[in-house]
């Protein structure tokens, strides 16, 4: 049953108990009083005594109010949508964002205010609050009425990007008409891609630059009508980082000689262990003097590797002292990726990831822009820990990584990925492993500085960092910047800037770590930040939307001036009582005589 009054009283418990039994005692002093008007002056002291433990509690009522709620005008919204909800709701309130001049008749609303009035916005229509702003609005309970995204929704530009190695820029593309896009580099044209039915596609652009350094590619975009948008993409090209690789499995398979063809070729060092027998092995060494044998495994030998394919087979034939030994080299950085023998589950209690069967064994996937349809494990994979997809086709995660101290469990669900290279698709081919391999491997995991802000990062916009280290010092461009560490991660640091001009940009510590960022101009890449823009109002309104009413209930606080004017009332009747009232007189009988005594 809700409470109807609630109290908020000046003093503790124990107080307030103490003075409602002085005024018990004082109205039981007041009844035993002889005079008249007995039952009056009992209920005055009642009141009196009411009325001042009424000023003490000062409680308060729950109360019907109507609230006044806020339509909320942004950029690129829709006028008929706005008169039909005013149609409905009249009692609308109509206010502008600060960035929206283009309705300067409706009142501005800031985006300061906006903080003050999030409960009071009932519907927001256009584009939403900008990015930046929407962080400062924590309890977002409006409807979003925003326009169809066109153009390009999402871009992926790879973190590492390899000299003389293939690499692919991964995207989502909303278009009504013909449309062609080509990704252009310091030689001109490198890649494209075209479509000629409207919706939404995937695109992937390949390149394979020739030097290193940092460019500036330019992704061009063409439609039927042959307007030209040209959008800037930043592109650092780094050596490749020359990795050693073990492979551990219980007997040599197709994929697996593929795959160590394929880094042999690109100079990495490749130990393949092969089993024959339930204590015996065979290994083979590419690239590589070191010509030790891992019979057994330990954290000291996997130390000397970046990264470990095993199959699920030979994972489930590990001893203990092994799990544990694994275990303990992936949490000083090292990188696993497993391979499923078949389509068996793998549900090892050590393992930060568990399997459960899945109904489909083909996969449709588009590579480079090629559809292909591969055969895939009837599993799909599940962790307490967060998964970071790598590689996917819808909803369908096919690859992916995760995080165990400072190495990485990663995983791949597709089967006979080999064919991609046999049957003429070799960067295809690459693209799947190109992906994975970095998100996995100890060279990845030493990356002690990164950017979690999301693409594009604009002038003159908040930006925000993760360092990894123990007592770190963050410049970017020479400008030190504060850090706060982590309450429950030690050693993991958070950094917040302010972007600065356009161009090419780098965070540096004292250990010499750098990592190169770029700042776009606020002209570019328009509808990917409005797209973005609109996806984040939705997913966050989705996320803590509800149902807004009309009529609110509130507690409204009795005002005390009511308890004083009452207490006045009837203690004043007791005082003008005791002024006025006239002693009773008894008679008294003496020698015969009446005498009156008061």
């Amino acid at each position: 049953m809700n409470n109807l009054v609630s109290i908020d009283p000046w003093f503790p418990a124990w107080v307030c108990f103490l003075l409602g039994l002085l005024f018990f005692v004082l109205i039981l002093s007041e009844a035993r009083k002889k005079g008249r008007y007995k039952m009056l002056r009992i209920v005055a002291q009642s009141i009196a005594g009411l009325a001042l433990m009424g000023f003490f509690l000062r409680p308060s009522v729950k109360k019907q109010m109507a609230r006044e709620f806020i339509l909320l005008l942004t950029p690129g919204y829709n006028p008929a949508q706005a008169d039909s909800l005013l149609k409905n709701e009249p009692y609308l309130r109509v206010f502008r964002t600060e960035d929206f001049t283009n309705q300067s008749k409706i009142q501005r609303l800031s985006f300061a205010a906006i903080e003050e009035q999030e409960e009071n916005i009932k519907y927001v229509l256009g584009t939403g609050i900008p990015l930046p702003e929407l962080e400062r609005i924590p309890n977002r309970k409006y409807t979003l009425f925003a326009p169809q995204l066109m153009g390009m929704q999402n871009l992926v530009i790879p973190d590492k990007i390899i000299v003389n190695q293939t690499n692919t820029i991964k995207g989502i593309f909303q278009t009504t008409s013909d449309t062609k896009i080509v990704l252009a580099g310091p030689g001109g044209a490198e890649d494209s891609v075209q479509f000629s039915q409207p919706g939404l596609h995937p695109i992937q652009l390949s390149f394979r630059p020739k030097q290193t350094g940092q460019f500036v590619y330019e992704l061009r975009i063409i439609n039927k009508k042959d307007s030209l948008l040209r959008e800037p993409v930043p592109v650092s090209v780094q050596e490749e980082t020359k990795l050693k690789f073990l492979f551990l499995q219980k007997f040599p398979t197709a994929e697996t000689r593929t795959l160590k063809n394929y880094l042999s070729e690109n100079n990495h060092a490749v130990v393949l262990r092969s089993q024959i027998s339930k204590s015996n092995y065979i290994y083979e060494y590419i690239n590589t003097d070191d010509k030790n044998k891992i019979n057994r495994l330990s954290a000291e030998a996997l130390n000397s590797y970046d990264l470990l394919f095993v199959d699920a087979a030979t994972i489930q034939g590990l001893s203990s002292l092994e799990q544990t030994e694994l275990t303990t080299a992936v949490d000083r950085g090292l990188g696993v990726i497993i391979f499923f023998n078949d389509d068996q589950l793998l549900n090892e209690a050590w393992l930060p990831l568990k399997t459960i069967p899945a109904n489909s064994d083909t996969i449709h996937i588009h590579l480079s822009n090629h559809l292909h349809t591969l055969p895939r494990h009837k599993i799909e994979v599940t962790s307490v820990k967060h998964i970071e997809p790598i590689l996917t086709a819808g909803k369908n995660i096919l690859s992916g990584s995760m995080r165990m101290g400072e190495g990485h469990f990663g995983f791949i669900l597709l089967s006979e990925i080999y064919s991609l290279n046999t049957s003429g698709y070799p960067n295809d081919y690459a693209s799947v492993w190109n992906d994975l391999l970095p998100k996995v491997a100890r060279a990845a995991n030493n990356q002690s500085i990164r950017i979690t802000s999301g693409f594009p990062i604009y002038n003159e916009e908040p930006m925000y960092v993760e360092v990894l280290a123990d007592s770190p010092e963050l410049f970017s461009d020479k400008i030190k910047l504060p850090l706060t560490e982590d309450q429950s991660v030690a050693g993991l640091w958070y950094g917040k800037t302010w972007a600065g001009p356009p161009g090419w940009h780098t965070f540096k510590n004292k250990s010499n770590d750098s990592l190169s960022y770029y700042i776009f101009s606020k002209e570019d890449w328009k509808s990917l930040r409005t797209n973005q823009q609109i996806l984040q109002n939705s997913i966050r309104v989705n996320r803590h939307g509800t149902t807004l009413t009309r009529e609110e209930e509130h507690w409204a606080a009795i005002s005390p001036v009511y308890f004083f004017l009452i207490y006045v009332v009837g203690s004043g009747f007791l005082w003008v009582w005791s002024k006025i009232s006239i002693p009773i007189p008894r008679r008294v009988t003496r020698f015969g005589n009446s005498v009156e005594k008061e």
